[in-house]
């Protein structure tokens, strides 16, 4: 029989060394705490960074977007500010019909629209439109976007580039002249 006390016995013990005494426990919940404490908020703030860039892309890529709709359909495509949203809609064939809306580009709560122009002259945000037309040319114009206290600006031009500024909206002035005419900037011609 003392083959089985000592059996008994062992087990006991190792049964006991199985387990996680409370104190033990509660300084390891704790230390997982402290690294999520840490850990969390900036996994939020690289999400809201990533979902930040996600839409400045989107935006800038609208009037690509736009220019190629209008060469697909052979319809003038616009780009309107409604709420907080850019919206593309797609020219109607007549003046019965309404505008197609094409693509809904939602800004949310971050971000939100200062300012816009339209050809180089400031313009209010909710009657602000900008068109490209089937033949590939555009109108000029740009929003200034606010997020926070950051600026930044999309700036699109009638030669079929868009692009980010930081800061205010520059003031732009369509830059067209008649081909095969001089044009002089900056003095006179000698």
């Amino acid at each position: 029989m003392p083959v089985t006390a000592v059996t008994f016995a062992t087990r006991r013990r190792l049964c006991a060394r199985r387990g996680f005494t409370l104190v033990e426990m509660t300084v390891v919940i704790s230390v997982l705490a402290l690294m999520a404490a840490l850990v969390v908020p900036n996994m939020v703030a690289i999400k809201r960074s990533q979902d930040l860039r996600d839409l400045e892309a989107s935006l800038l890529r609208a009037p690509a977007e736009a220019r190629n709709e209008a060469r697909k359909t052979r319809q003038p495509v616009t780009l309107r500010v409604e709420g907080d949203a850019l919206v593309m809609e797609r020219g109607a064939s007549d003046e019965e019909e309404e505008a197609e809306e094409v693509k809904r580009v939602v800004f949310g709560e971050r971000l939100r629209i200062e300012s816009a122009q339209i050809a180089g002259e400031p313009i209010d945000v909710a009657s602000w439109q900008w068109a490209a037309y089937p033949d590939g040319s555009a109108d000029t114009g740009g929003l200034e976007f606010v997020e926070g206290e950051a600026r930044k600006s999309l700036v699109l031009s009638g030669d079929r580039s868009a692009r980010w500024v930081e800061g205010e909206l520059p003031q732009m002035t369509e830059d067209r002249w008649p081909a095969g005419e001089l044009e002089q900037r900056g003095g006179q011609a000698g």
